[in-house]
């Protein structure tokens, strides 16, 4: 069921009800399809990813992201947004496109079907492994962890985000490019979304 983030809570469209936020206990899911747990049941939801990240400003504050799952809780005010992803390739395919890829390759060379797959599901493995970097949102920036080397970047640092074909690229005040992996869910709407960060940190 498709559902919008009011004011005061989830609201589910073409029906009537309402989860106000302070009876949310946490959600979980993955990317869109998200859980939502409450004291007394369970509902799932379809929310657009850039309605999702709205519920970092109703107190939704600890993220956890795991490639494709996603895991939100209330968080102390005090501490601010926290969103933390596991370490991944930067150049990590998103599985969604992939399966888009296959799809389309399997109408021009069906005789190879099976090599066709193999071969994409392989690339997808290979490329969540290779380079991996971790990613976390957190003091009103953005922390990235590559190579042993730690760096924090301030929202207020970002001239612009881009997204590219593999990659999320992000350009800095100070002209640095800087390639985040766009198979972080979530990562490339906060970063369009300055405010947010800021305004929860």
């Amino acid at each position: 069921m498709r559902a919008t983030i009011t004011n005061t809570g989830l609201k589910k469209n073409r029906e009537n009800i309402l989860i106000a936020f302070d009876a949310i206990k946490n959600i979980t899911g993955f990317t869109e399809a998200l859980n939502i747990f409450t004291v007394s049941n369970q509902v799932k939801m379809y929310i657009p990813k850039p309605e999702v990240i709205k519920l970092a400003k109703a107190g939704m504050l600890d993220w956890t992201i795991n490639d494709l799952a996603v895991n939100i809780l209330h968080g102390s005010p005090s501490q601010g947004l926290r969103v933390v992803y596991t370490p991944i390739g930067k150049y990590a395919i998103n599985y969604g496109n992939l399966m888009n890829i296959i799809i389309v390759t399997m109408l021009f060379i069906p005789s190879y079907f099976l090599l066709v797959v193999l071969l994409f599901l392989g690339l997808y493995y290979i490329l969540k492994q290779y380079n991996q970097i971790a990613v976390s949102i957190h003091d009103g920036g953005i922390t990235i962890a590559e190579d042993s080397v730690e760096r924090f970047i301030s929202v207020d640092e970002i001239q612009s985000v881009d997204s590219g074909l593999f990659t999320i690229i992000v350009k800095t005040t100070d002209n640095r490019i800087i390639k985040l992996p766009k198979q972080c869910q979530y990562l490339l709407e906060f970063l369009l979304a300055p405010d947010i960060i800021k305004s929860t940190s």
